[in-house]
């Protein structure tokens, strides 16, 4: 399902007090604002005190899937982003110019051979098109059949050769991580590595537990026992464990996922 969430993160000392604030497009999704409590993002083990920072607007897209048969559709979506400037939120406000742009992964529908490097380049020109700086996660139709998502991933700047990474913008701290390899099928599932889990926990204790983080991957972050997920849906349940043990102490205001 696409879907397009403004999010106008306004961090301050309290910790994440508002994110998306109504705005969403695609899916038929209406929902109301979302209520942040700041008892939620804030860890009362976390000592000492959080950095404040100034608000900024960002722009959160998933499961774009170039190459399915409304493609026009996924590059309206994007096109929109930089014109949403000024939307008013129910509180008042307006909502700022957004400042970069994240996909919560699946951005192709991928396929075999030119098919699949033809779908890449199509979420490539359409991402340009912003005029936004942008990152991307990895989602499982970014390694079904043919790789050239991933690897094209892994050749963006600030990727340095892997399909995971991290920024900072404005204090904010973004780890975006991979949960799919491309090496093990069509359907591999959705978990992480013992090379990215070491990664993952060495950006953790280097930001430190006061600065705020944004999680964005693709999988869902846990399974529902009254609904048959496959596996490349959720992810398992060992890396989901790992996740929510490992963020504890951690200062985690929002995690964004796809499907």
């Amino acid at each position: 399902m696409r879907r397009l969430v403004l999010a106008l993160a306004s961090i301050t000392a309290l910790g994440l007090t508002a994110l998306a604030g109504g705005l969403w497009f695609g899916g038929g999704i209406n929902p109301p604002p979302i209520q942040v409590d700041a008892d939620l993002v804030l860890h009362p083990g976390a000592a000492g005190a959080l950095r404040p920072i100034g608000d900024f607007a960002f722009a959160a897209v998933s499961d774009l899937h170039f190459g399915k048969v409304k493609d026009a559709e996924a590059a309206e979506l994007v096109r929109s982003i930089p014109s949403l400037e000024g939307a008013p939120f129910g509180d008042g406000r307006t909502l700022g110019r957004p400042q970069f742009v994240l996909t919560c992964g699946d951005n192709v529908n991928n396929g075999e051979g030119a098919d699949a490097a033809a779908q890449y380049r199509r979420f490539k020109s359409a991402m340009d098109g912003t005029g936004l700086p942008y990152y991307y996660a990895n989602g499982n139709h970014d390694v079904y059949g043919a790789n050239d998502s991933i690897e094209g991933l892994r050749r963006e700047p600030f990727a340095a050769g892997r399909a995971y990474y991290r920024f900072e913008h404005e204090g904010v701290h973004f780890l975006v991580l991979n949960f799919y390899t491309d090496t093990e099928g069509d359907t591999p599932p959705a978990e992480l590595d013992p090379e990215q889990r070491a990664w993952f926990r060495a950006a953790l204790l280097e930001i430190g537990p006061r600065a705020p983080i944004v999680l964005v991957f693709h999988p869902l972050p846990e399974r529902w026992s009254w609904l048959h997920m496959p596996p490349w849906i959720a992810m398992t349940r060992d890396s989901a464990t790992f996740l929510a043990s490992t963020i504890q102490e951690f200062r985690v205001v929002a995690i964004l996922c796809g499907h």
